[in-house]
């Protein structure tokens, strides 16, 4: 539907999450999160949302990084552009086409995206299944704490 009416459902796409921020604006903090590509139109009415309406992001970091390169590119440069309302982040790594993986066993260049969180001061949760990689990832950052490479906050 996207390719096919672009203009309305970006229309239509907008209108939900205003009525969505107006319901919850006295109740809860809403925010959305990034999960596989995006058109840049849905990316444009996000940060718009964003600025003037108060929509908090959740940055989905294994996410962004299954992306191909030129998508991916486009999602960093959507959240660098963003940094003051992302609220969250969702760490996790990324091998082959698979995502919710142990920190340390794939693609994701944990170090920096850490730095990026912690320069936010956002919280982040670990997205790691099964619960044996979770605590696999903490046996990781604990080491990453240890030698120096990371300074937790």
């Amino acid at each position: 539907m996207e390719q096919r009416y672009p203009e309305r459902i970006t229309e239509i796409f907008a209108d939900s999450l205003k009525r969505l921020l107006s319901f919850s604006s006295d109740k809860i903090r809403l925010c959305i999160e990034n999960t596989h590509a995006v058109s840049g139109a849905i990316l444009k009415t996000i940060s718009n949302l964003a600025t003037n309406s108060g929509l908090g992001l959740v940055w989905d970091i294994g996410h962004t990084e299954q992306l191909d390169e030129t998508r991916r590119k486009q999602m960093i440069g959507f959240f660098m552009n963003n940094l003051p309302h992302v609220k969250l982040a969702h760490l996790h790594d990324v091998v082959g086409d698979a995502d919710h993986k142990a920190l340390g066993t794939g693609r994701l260049d944990v170090i920096t995206y850490l730095e990026i969180i912690n320069t936010l001061g956002v919280d982040v949760i670990l997205e790691i299944f099964p619960e044996k990689d979770l605590l696999q990832s903490l046996t990781y950052l604990a080491s990453l704490e240890t030698s120096g490479k990371i300074n937790r906050s």
